[in-house]
């Protein structure tokens, strides 16, 4: 009597430095009992963080932009059939073709997460891949999102049938995430944390900056803003800084694994982002008693609740995100009230121990803890 292993294979575009990333690994580690196992293959590439955050779990590099989309598929194809899972999991848009691949390798089971929409189908009208997603919806068991707002464009735009979604909401460890004990400084830091990319629109944030000094000049007031994260605008968004002539007060950090630590060290967090789902870095910042500001898109307008543990600002507003800052500078009361509300809000409803739990069902339903005996 023997019990194989029983893998689950986690197919992304690439693993780098982000929330979404984070949560994988963390609900990895959370599931990976007995003898069931997880690896991750990246159809490009994965960066020093990727081995530093997942451990030991088994990270494989399709090199998709090197070989071409034919040579992917056959690679990923020749991959599954060694690994030979119980399930396969993909992410996002990017990925979702390769459910084709798994189900020609044999993979009995395959999942679908959307976590997000990037800048080209920030709407969710992009017909091309919402065709995509419908021609594939047959061969892919369920669809898992993490916000009502996506569960209800995966149904309603897209097309997929009710009975094939499941929301799973995401989750951070509030025990790593926790605010700090004291903070005493004669700056007030504004941060934020997130891939330096157009969808999340940090230029908007450099631009509210510039204003907040403008506006404090005369003031004993002095501030901070911090950008943690890497991605192809970082050499627009330093241009943009030193243009507006703020760049003595912007700090880059790039890609940290110390993000609670960094995450302490502000007074503000900031998400300026034009489109996300449920962001795991405003679910950290919130974890970590900072009140929050974010733009009224997808799921942070529930994260955020009618201004009680934050503040909701129109996206592409500089004007009103300084505003928003404003208001807790002048105000030390109100950021406090709306940090200590956000951290019990998390605690409540986005530990990750809730989620990896519904992640643990979905994968027995699935199959991915079925015991195999021998005859």
């Amino acid at each position: 009597m023997t019990t194989p292993d029983k893998v689950v294979v986690h197919l992304l575009y690439r693993f780098e430095f982000g929330g979404v990333q984070s949560l994988i690994a963390e609900c990895i580690r959370r599931t990976a009992e007995g003898s069931v196992r997880h690896v991750v293959i990246c159809l490009a590439d994965y960066d020093e963080a990727a081995i530093t955050i997942l451990g030991d779990v088994e990270l494989i590099a399709i090199n998709k932009p090197d070989c071409g989309s034919w040579n992917a598929h056959r690679k990923l194809f020749a991959e599954l059939r060694r690994l030979k899972p119980a399930v396969l999991q993909t992410y996002n848009i990017s990925t979702i073709e390769y459910a084709l691949t798994g189900a020609i390798a044999g993979v009995p089971r395959r999942l679908h997460a959307e976590h997000g929409r990037g800048m080209s189908e920030r709407l969710g009208n992009h017909s091309k891949y919402n065709l995509l997603r419908r021609v594939i919806s047959p061969l892919i068991e369920t669809f898992v999102t993490v916000t009502h707002d996506m569960q209800s464009w995966l149904h309603q735009v897209v097309g997929i049938p009710e009975r094939k979604i499941r929301l799973i909401a995401n989750g951070i460890d509030t025990t790593v995430f926790y605010p700090a004990q004291l903070r005493v400084t004669g700056q007030l830091v504004i941060g934020t944390v997130g891939r330096l990319d157009p969808i999340k629109a940090q230029s908007d944030l450099i631009t509210a900056y510039a204003r907040l000094r403008r506006a404090f000049t005369d003031s004993s007031t002095t501030f901070k803003l911090v950008l943690v994260g890497e991605g192809p605008m970082r050499a627009l968004l330093e241009q943009h800084a030193r243009r507006l002539e703020v760049d003595d007060g912007v700090e880059f950090l790039g890609a940290r694994t110390d993000i609670a630590d960094v995450l302490r060290r502000m007074d503000v967090f900031v998400l300026p982002s034009l489109s996300e789902a449920a962001p795991i870095t405003m679910l950290e910042a919130m974890a970590c008693g900072l009140p929050v500001i974010g733009t009224q898109v997808g799921g942070v307008p529930d994260l955020i609740g009618d201004n009680a543990r934050g503040t909701l600002i129109a996206p592409s507003d500089p004007d009103a995100l300084a505003a928003a800052v404003t208001q807790y500078v002048k105000d030390p009361e109100l950021r406090r009230r709306h940090g200590e509300a956000a951290r019990q809000f998390v605690v409540a409803h986005y530990d990750i121990e809730q989620t990896a739990h519904s992640y643990r069902q979905l994968y027995e339903a699935a199959g991915a803890w079925r015991r195999i005996r021998d005859a």
